[in-house]
Formats: structure tokens, C-alpha cells, sequence
């Protein structure tokens, strides 16, 4: 069923977003081309009687919003917010935006996680990738494999997944707590799948729908120009009503002006300078 809803109609904070990142420049070309007149097809949610869960077509709904645009086609199903993942984790394989090799991981990761008990042909036939890099990835992720899998035929069978001890990683180096120490002051270890411990929290937070996906950096490209988009992003958010919105807005101001000092004249310590910004706005 297609249908017109609200954009705060449509719940995108419940791990139903598969992508291993959201790409700004596929957001504001779409924003341009609907400012332009030109229609793309409706969003994909699932409805179970009380939720809209998003499966497919994040980029649209985010130009939709970069546009204050406040409804959006979308084509309904009914299902639940399990049902939406599944669909997601599949969407995109053979159209829209290209999946890059970090969304196809992202995908078989996220479903290892809602499903560590599936067998590899099942991961790979939701995540539309070969079982082979179902395997790898579980291999590199998982530290104990589960006695017995569930096949796609839903029926549960012996597991033929190659078991890592606790502490041990696909490549034979540790795991565990921490895959390697720190080589270097404010550096952090890393954990037995060779993911840093901050990406996996924000990672964790993401899924779980404690975290905004969209503003969280992507750590997969998470270069300068991406990460001061996504403050400019969140910025805008601050209501114009808010009466913190000016003295928010003159801390972020006076903390680039600080930035940018501190890059002309190295010896000004800019963290100094930011704590005592903090202090004066809490004493005004």
C-alpha cells in the first residue's frame, strides 16, 4: 500500500538503517533534484499496528528533510520492526546506491548480531552476499560459535563453524579483551575482531537506537569535511525557540575561533581555552 505519512511519522532510530554510513553528497544531490521537481519512488516501511519502521530509502527521507519538506511517499507493509531489518539488510543489492565492501560487512555484522545462531547460508541469503564472506566475517567477529545453527529451512543443525577461543582472533593473534596493547599514549587497544573499543560503542549505541546515526561520524570515512558537515547538521537541529540556542551557538563559535588561532600559533593549548568556554556559559 503506498501512502503519504509525516516524516515524524517514521521511526529511523530503531537499528533499521544497514548502511555502514550515510553519504551527505547523495543527500543534497537528491534535495537539489526534488527541489527541482523530479520524483523518486516512495520509501519502504514496515507498519506493526502502532510503529513505522524505515527499511529502505534513508538518503531520501534525509533530502527530504534537508529541504523542510515534511511528508514523503512511502510504500507500506505490513510487519514488524525485526521484519523492516531483514528487508533492509537485503535492500540496495541490485539498486539504488551502490553498496560499498563496508555496507555488504556492516550488513553480515548486524545480522550476526540480531542472529548468531543462524548458519552462514542464511546470513548470506538475508544479506544478499556469497556464504563465503558470511564466513569470513563471522569468523572474524565471532569468538565462541554457537553449538548448533539454524539453516534456512528453519530447522537446526550441528554447527560446522570453525570455534575461537576466547582471546584468539581469526588471524591467531589475541582477543578477547584486548587483541593488542595500546603501541602508543592515546591509543586504544583493540578488541579480538579488529575494531577499535569506541567505534564498537558507537557502533553498539547506533544499532540499538541510542545514538542518532546520522550524526555519529562514519569510521569508515570519517574525514574532516564529513565530520564538520555533520556538526553543521546538528546545529540546525537546535530549535529556534530554544533560549540556549544563541549562548550554544556563541560556544561553538568562540571554540572555532579558538581552532583556528591555535593552527596559526601551535603554542596556545586550544583543550585549555574549550574547558574554560564550558565553565563561563554554565556561570552566565
Amino acid at each position: 500500500m503506498e501512502q503519504t505519512l509525516k516524516l515524524d511519522q517514521i521511526n529511523i532510530y530503531g537499528g533499521t538503517q544497514t548502511r555502514a554510513a550515510t553519504i551527505e553528497e547523495a543527500v543534497i544531490n537528491y534535495g537539489d533534484a526534488m527541489l527541482k521537481g523530479i520524483e523518486f519512488p516512495p520509501v519502504t516501511v514496515f507498519y506493526d499496528g502502532k510503529t513505522y519502521w524505515l527499511a529502505d530509502g534513508f538518503h531520501r527521507y534525509l533530502a527530504t528533510k534537508s529541504i523542510d519538506k515534511k511528508v514523503i511517499d512511502t510504500k507500506i507493509t505490513e510487519g514488524s520492526r525485526t521484519e523492516a531489518l531483514i528487508y533492509a539488510l537485503g535492500a540496495n543489492a541490485t539498486n539504488g546506491l551502490y553498496r560499498t565492501n563496508a555496507d555488504k560487512r556492516a550488513s553480515v555484522e548486524i545480522a550476526l548480531e540480531e542472529w548468531p545462531d543462524y548458519a552462514n547460508t542464511r546470513i548470506a541469503d538475508l544479506c544478499k552476499v556469497s556464504v563465503e564472506y558470511a564466513r569470513k566475517i563471522r569468523k572474524e567477529v565471532q569468538k565462541v560459535a554457537p553449538e548448533k545453527v539454524t539453516g534456512k529451512d528453519g530447522k537446526q543443525y550441528p554447527s560446522k563453524v570453525e570455534r575461537l577461543q576466547r582471546g584468539e582472533t581469526a588471524n591467531g593473534e589475541g582477543g578477547g579483551g584486548r587483541g593488542k596493547p595500546a603501541s602508543k599514549k592515546g591509543e586504544m587497544g583493540i578488541i579480538g575482531g579488529g575494531i577499535s573499543e569506541l567505534e564498537q560503542a558507537v557502533k553498539d549505541y547506533a544499532r540499538g537506537g541510542d545514538l542518532d546515526f546520522i550524526k555519529a561520524p562514519s569510521f569508515e570515512a570519517s574525514g574532516a569535511a564529513k565530520i564538520g558537515a555533520q556538526v553543521v547538521i546538528l546545529l540546525k537541529e537546535i530549535s529556534l525557540s530554544d533560549e540556549n540556542r544563541e549562548g550554544a551557538l556563541k560556544m561553538v563559535f568562540d571554540w572555532v575561533k579558538q581552532e583556528l588561532q591555535a593552527i596559526k600559533n601551535p603554542d596556545i593549548d586550544p583543550e585549555s581555552e574549550g574547558v574554560a568556554l564550558f565553565v563561563d556559559l554554565e556561570e552566565e
